[in-house]
């Protein structure tokens, strides 16, 4: 899907960036952060963000809001990551004012948020790849969709059926993320054909506990978020090229080019445009500052960065 497709919005406001001095603060890979010139600068001015969604997202929005507070002291910002299915109800019932999304709202989402005079905005912010992982001693490299696919739905359930060479590792152990996920939604769809999971497959709350699931269990597999995968606990094997079979590696280039068979935007959700200190948050995570922390946090910027 290219981005064109997307009801999503770009807000572009007039960013004032402040280049800090060796005596004034932060300097993250090589360019040194700005600060947005507008309500959480004003003295006196003081707003609160509540954010809640995607755990995939949880990292970089722990980010940007700490940055964020850093050069604004009057916004404190609050980021939670239960899930997107959370993150996108709480905004529909008035509990937060960004819910963060590794998905599209759902159709039923859009209805029960017009039931309820809320008018759900969409704005990608960064880009990610989900990256398939195995335990370190696995000797596999790569993997296609559709021996992903029967792993999950149930109908591959032995390392011997992916490969003969891999008989000796007997049962697959199958993690993926719990169904609030937008993840878990997002390969229900894309990888698995809208297949149902597996009973076997153990879902698990977040990016970090596949990530120790796998690093513990030699029979294990499992999908997360590309930022969360730079660890030596576990290996990233390549993913089959769909209409190619040519196995295709989740580097940041193959990501951010969509060349990997598993890359897709992620985004925030308000109720309508952003307005006042939500959009400048939202602007600031969008300008130059906020991509250079994606593009350090691990996540692939949506727009260029600047040179």
């Amino acid at each position: 899907m290219e981005i064109d497709d997307l009801q999503v919005g770009f807000g572009r406001r007039t960013l004032i960036l402040i280049f800090i001095c060796a005596l004034g603060g932060g300097f993250i890979g090589g360019f040194f952060l700005g600060a947005y010139i507008g309500p959480g600068g004003v003295g006196g001015f003081s707003a609160q963000i509540n954010i809640e969604g995607s755990n995939t997202l949880f990292e970089l929005q722990q980010t940007w809001a700490y940055y964020y507070m850093q050069y604004n002291p009057g916004v404190n910002i609050i980021v939670g990551g239960s899930g997107t299915s959370v993150g996108i109800s709480q905004l529909i019932n008035g509990i937060i004012d960004i819910a963060d999304a590794s998905r599209l709202p759902k159709q039923s989402e859009y209805d029960l948020a017009a039931s309820k005079g809320v008018s759900l905005h969409v704005t990608p912010v960064c880009i990610d790849g989900i990256v398939i992982i195995v335990h370190p001693s696995n000797p596999i490299s790569n993997i296609s969709f559709s021996i992903l696919r029967g792993i999950y739905n149930g109908s591959i359930t032995q390392w011997s059926q992916v490969d003969p060479a891999l008989s000796t590792l007997g049962a697959i152990v199958a993690y993926s993320r719990d169904p609030s996920s937008g993840t878990y939604g997002y390969f229900q769809e894309h990888v698995m054909g809208n297949d149902d999971y597996a009973s076997s497959v153990q879902p698990l709350a977040g990016n970090s506990a596949i990530i120790s699931a796998v690093a513990a269990d030699p029979r294990g597999i499992g999908y997360v978020g590309a930022a969360y995968a730079q660890t030596s606990s576990v290996k990233v094997i390549s993913v089959n090229d769909p209409n190619t079979g040519i196995p295709v590696e989740p580097s940041f280039e193959n990501i951010k080019s969509f060349t990997y068979p598993i890359a897709r935007y992620l985004y925030v959700i308000t109720n309508g445009v952003p307005r006042g200190y939500i959009a400048a948050y939202i602007d600031w995570c969008l300008g130059p500052e906020g991509q250079v922390i994606a593009n350090n946090t691990g996540y692939l910027p949506v727009y260029s960065l600047p040179v």
